[in-house]
């Protein structure tokens, strides 16, 4: 079950297992992290995963959903997600 999560399916509400949706802002949010160039907003990225992180950890029937508006309280990387800074991963980091 390595890499499957609890989501609630957006059309049905029911929980269902299964992968993460790809994100291209929070992949673009990693290869700023990686590469030494983060923005202010890319840090409460990862306090926002560590929160959602931790909220699984210690609630293990929580849905991703549930997690995720636990780490929105005080991590909402959500409203903050820098818009249009594509990033260039061919480069070099």
């Amino acid at each position: 079950m390595h890499g499957l999560h609890p989501i609630e399916d957006y059309e049905t509400g029911q929980v269902v297992v299964r992968k993460f949706d790809a994100d291209a802002e929070t992949a673009d949010a990693w290869i700023r992290l990686r590469s030494g160039n983060a923005l202010p907003e890319d840090h409460v990225l990862l306090e926002h995963e560590l929160t959602e992180l931790s909220c699984l950890r210690e609630h293990p029937g929580a849905t991703y959903q549930e997690a995720h508006r636990v780490a929105n309280e005080n991590y909402n990387w959500q409203s903050r997600v820098p818009l249009n800074k594509r990033e260039d991963f061919e480069g070099e980091w």
